[in-house]
């Protein structure tokens, strides 16, 4: 698991260290990175961010040549119980071809906070 947190977020640190003690114990290893704010060509959000989460994990789990499948998820995510199982079968059965372009994601669900967004942003997430 790469916890990938926003430099900009005031309190990531203290938020990132509270969710490793909560949850490191339940998976087989657990990483944490801070995106930082503020370089150079680069926009920031949320496709920076797990860019750079990305970047990270593969320089701490990949040698050369080694490949890995990345699923991004938030709060507004909700995995089945057989996602995980699903997305690896599906993986070691398709060809090398089709692994290169294989993309999963799970179910966006935005009423998990929708109380804490403005009506407005919540119109907007269930449009598209």
């Amino acid at each position: 698991v790469v916890l990938a947190m926003e430099e900009a977020e005031s309190g990531c640190f203290e938020k990132a260290s509270q969710l490793m003690k909560m949850y490191q114990a339940s998976f087989l290893d657990m990483m944490c990175t801070v995106h930082p704010s503020n370089l150079p060509g680069e926009a920031r959000g949320k496709s920076s961010n797990v860019a750079w989460a990305v970047s990270q994990a593969a320089n701490r789990y990949c040698g050369h040549g080694s490949q890995m499948i990345v699923t991004i998820l938030d709060a507004d995510i909700h995995f089945s119980e057989s996602y995980f199982f699903q997305l690896t079968h599906d993986y070691c059965l398709a060809s090398p071809e089709e692994r290169e372009r294989m993309l999963f994601a799970a179910p966006i669900f935005f009423d998990r906070n929708a109380h804490e967004v403005p009506g407005l942003v919540r119109v907007a997430d269930n449009l598209w």
